[in-house]
């Protein structure tokens, strides 16, 4: 997969300005997201990065899922749609990967109730990346080889 930081003009998803949405547009995610990483590596914390792939027939499962996932994670954690993929990318801050996991495994017992059914993959910085792009990279890829769960 190939990551651009401008805004797709196919983004056609919740915008960060629109009231009350949970989930970001790309480019809103990005620049957050980036901003995270750079304090994350200046001030020696971890970040992790989860790509849930959602895969349903219902047109509005992505956003939904996001919506439900916002109730499970913390405030200061946040939630993108990755256009033209049903996935979104969770920025967990101060996660490693034990607390990444643990999260992951509240939102699959979630799905368990809905109609959709998701994939899973993370990664961490520094523990498995350097860079907010590599971080993506490598959750997607596991995301992709992972099995799916409810």
């Amino acid at each position: 997969m190939v990551w651009r930081r401008e805004p797709d003009p196919q983004d056609t998803g919740p915008r960060a300005d629109q009231p009350g949405s949970p989930v970001l547009d790309r480019r809103h995610f990005l620049d957050l997201a980036e901003r995270e990483v750079q304090k994350a590596r200046q001030f020696h914390y971890p970040v992790s990065l989860v790509t849930v792939l959602v895969e349903s027939l219902d047109t509005d499962a992505v956003p939904r899922t996001g919506e439900a996932i916002r109730t499970l994670i913390r405030r200061s954690d946040v939630i993108g749609l990755v256009p033209g993929l049903s996935a979104l990318h969770l920025l967990l801050r101060d996660a490693m990967l034990s607390e990444t996991r643990r999260v992951v495994e509240r939102i699959r017992a979630s799905a368990t109730a809905s109609s959709v059914t998701v994939k899973f993959g993370a990664a961490c910085l520094p523990a498995t990346a350097q860079t907010l792009y590599e971080l993506m990279e490598q959750a997607d890829q596991a995301a992709v080889q992972s099995e799916p769960g409810p």
